[in-house]
């Protein structure tokens, strides 16, 4: 249960990044592609913790010893971390809403 409880962990939080990159993706060509972009990196940025923690219960609940540290190594190679300001596009999307009146995007279609 607790393999597969880290497995559905990483998981959902990889579907969540990848719905919100999509979700940029589909809005590249509009008007409103900035704030999807701004929304999906925030996204990626609060995610990509959650993700690499699951990896690491997984790791660690089914290897040992030398094995386990150099699965851990490989993952931290591949992933050294988003670099990226985090509270800098929390705080723009922040005044987007804001100035939105609480929503960042048009709804108007």
């Amino acid at each position: 249960q607790e393999f597969l409880a880290n497995v559905a962990d990483g998981i959902i939080t990889v579907y969540a990044a990848d719905s919100s990159l999509a979700r940029a993706n589909q809005a590249a060509d509009s008007r409103e592609a900035a704030n999807h972009s701004l929304t999906a990196r925030l996204a990626v940025w609060r995610l990509l913790p959650r993700a690499l923690a699951a990896i690491d219960r997984i790791l660690l609940a089914t290897l040992s010893g030398q094995e386990l540290k150099d699965e851990l190594a490989r993952l931290r190679a591949y992933a050294p971390g988003y670099l990226v300001d985090g509270t800098a596009l929390g705080r723009e999307l922040a005044a987007l809403v804001a100035a939105r009146n609480g929503y960042p995007f048009s709804l108007a279609r």
